[in-house]
């Protein structure tokens, strides 16, 4: 019988179903398979292989959330950095000299300049709500 010949693995892995319109047949042909897949699944994937794999995921996860906090924590640097060397900045002239900037030997570009007058800007509010609460006092 062909149904005997299909389970058994005589035929092909994917048999024309032309000469055959039975529903039955199909069913039982798929269900055997998925069922094979399964126990292959259990007899590769032990429960101690399950839980490796979990342990890997896991391990996997926490790599890539502490590449994230990484990431973070470098940004926050650089940041902070940047502000660092805005305050160290000493300018001696006003432009018409050819070395008029002490701390830093690097380009001064837009942003740098830009970071220096929120430093100052930040200043100057503290220093006036400072003295306004002196007066309170």
């Amino acid at each position: 019988m062909k149904i005997d010949k299909i389970m058994n693995g005589h035929e092909p892995a994917n048999p024309d179903w032309k000469d055959s319109d039975c529903e039955i047949l199909r069913t039982s042909y798929w269900q055997k398979r998925c069922s094979l897949a399964e126990k292959l699944l259990r007899h590769v994937f032990t429960k101690k292989e399950i839980g490796r794999a979990c342990h890997i995921h896991d391990l996997e996860t926490k790599v890539k959330q502490l590449q994230n906090e990484v990431t973070n924590q470098r940004e926050a640097a650089e940041y902070r950095n940047r502000q660092l060397k805005a305050i160290n900045l000493i300018v001696l002239c006003s432009g018409g000299c050819e070395g008029g900037i002490l701390g830093s030997k690097d380009k001064i570009d837009e942003e740098l300049v830009g970071d220096v007058e929120t430093i100052a800007s930040r200043l100057r509010s503290w220093l006036t709500n400072y003295r306004s609460r002196q007066v309170r006092s």
